[in-house]
């Protein structure tokens, strides 16, 4: 398919490897925990040690996985000949601050995200991707080699859970002809359909149902807004992996192309904006004063008034 150079500078560190540490960003979601899993299974089939190392653990939803019993969260000692970060669009997010430099070997950048300038030695970026993970796939066939049928799932996960299982923008045609391909090499989707959509916890339902209870409509309910309290809920912040994926069912309200999660924590609201069109986070993120924000928009607000002085931006300058 032609995807493979994009790898080129990557086969030979993985080659010669023998150790390898793979990891991605903190509060790993499909994207992250199937790309971080599939390169396990792909470097073990070439007879390497393959530690999968991320800051938190696995969410519960996504331990179906295969491997997932493998995932650490305490960094391991001694020295790794490559560490492969895949899916963390910026390296701060990574967690590697506590481990020596030298003892990273050769480290490979993967993702699908803009070129931050991460301190690596080796970048593969690849902006069409639909999944970092779908890039384990040509990484694959890069090396020459088949992907193992655990790693082909882990791959499927990631595409999945990225392309929102296939109705997000990024479904693209590679995206399809990389989930046949997977299938072709025993990915069953319907099992990660259930295990990864079908399978919310109490806490995250009682989220959800505080999130639409919530709801305020601006722009003639073009724009919904809703708000969640952490004090509500006993605790001092609501992580992202805890609200990941509310603002997309503000989205799938009808009538509604743009939704904004407002998160009140502690010390600071959590903003998180998600449009159906092209260009309307980015506008509404200016129009608030955050700049030129991209259409994936995430923010903290430090006001001391918290959601009620975004409710008066909102009041003020869009409705």
């Amino acid at each position: 398919m032609g995807f493979a150079c994009f790898f080129l500078k990557v086969v030979d560190s993985v080659r010669s490897s023998q150790r390898a540490l793979v990891l991605g960003h903190a509060g790993a979601d499909g994207d992250v925990a199937g790309g971080c899993l599939a390169l396990k299974f792909l470097l073990e089939s070439l007879g390497q040690e393959v530690v999968v190392y991320n800051q938190e653990p696995l969410e519960e939803k996504l331990r179906f996985l295969p491997g997932a019993e493998d995932w650490i969260t305490t960094l391991p000692e001694g020295r790794f000949d490559t560490t492969i970060i895949i899916d963390a669009a910026h390296y701060e997010r990574c967690g590697l601050d506590k481990l020596p430099r030298e003892s990273l070997g050769t480290i490979i950048w993967i993702d699908h995200h803009k070129d931050t300038n991460p301190p690596v030695d080796v970048k593969c970026i690849d902006l069409n991707a639909p999944a970092a993970g779908e890039m384990v796939l040509h990484l694959a066939d890069a090396l020459g080699v088949s992907l193992p049928q655990p790693a082909a799932q882990c791959v499927m996960a990631a595409l999945m859970t990225d392309t929102g299982g296939f109705r997000y923008r990024s479904a693209s045609l590679r995206a399809f002809e990389s989930a046949a391909r997977l299938m072709g090499l025993g990915a069953q989707p319907h099992e990660i359909a259930t295990g990864f959509y079908e399978s919310r916890s109490t806490f995250k339902t009682a989220l959800l149902a505080e999130t639409l209870a919530n709801v305020n409509y601006f722009r003639g309910g073009r724009l919904a807004v809703a708000t969640l309290y952490a004090a509500d809920f006993g605790f001092q912040s609501l992580t992202q992996k805890q609200t990941h994926g509310l603002v997309n069912e503000l989205r799938g309200i009808e009538g509604v192309d743009l939704a904004m999660l407002l998160v009140e924590n502690e010390r600071s609201t959590h903003i998180i904006l998600r449009d159906k069109y092209e260009g309307q986070s980015r506008r509404l993120a200016n129009a608030l004063g955050f700049g030129d924000m991209g259409r994936r928009f995430s923010a903290e607000w430090h006001d001391p008034r918290r959601a009620d002085a975004l409710f008066d931006l909102l009041e003020a300058r869009i409705r």
